[in-house]
């Protein structure tokens, strides 16, 4: 899916998206987490750990727009965690990124800034990688915007 839609303003900060994306064909999302109404906090190849206008992020046909059921309190902790993890590498390891530590890819970022600040798990399936898919299919997110 070609990313072609800029994702817009989040209900409240902590929100999180999900986007289909892939790479030579293999599909794998991408995530990212609203460290204001306006701001995300992605990680990307190349550039690691940003932060970014809202208007800069592109989404494919599919995103969605969520928000994690908890006190807003806990998505402003989860907020405040992702914008520290500004300026990490990028952890191509997939595979094994349920760390706060190191490099960090998108989902990673996302799952870190929720377990670490909050004690939320956004992992549905408890495996010993977090994927973006992991996060949408969470029992904690709920969609309120789909692209």
């Amino acid at each position: 899916p070609k990313a072609n839609k800029p994702i817009g303003l989040a209900r409240n900060r902590g929100d999180v998206f999900y986007s289909p994306a892939s790479t030579a064909g293999v599909s794998h999302g991408h995530s990212g987490i609203y460290s204001e109404k306006t701001k995300i906090v992605e990680a990307t190849p190349g550039h690691g750990v940003k932060e970014r206008s809202y208007s800069q992020v592109l989404v494919s046909s599919g995103a969605q727009k969520q928000y994690v059921n908890t006190s807003q309190a806990n998505r402003n902790k989860a907020a405040n965690q992702a914008r520290k993890f500004i300026g990490r590498s990028y952890n191509y390891k997939f595979p094994i990124n349920k760390t706060s530590k190191g490099p960090m890819n998108c989902s990673q970022t996302v799952w870190a800034a929720y377990k670490t600040a909050t004690g939320i798990d956004l992992d549905s399936n408890g495996g010993h990688g977090v994927y973006p898919v992991d996060i949408l299919r969470s029992k904690y997110t709920v969609t309120y915007q789909r692209f």
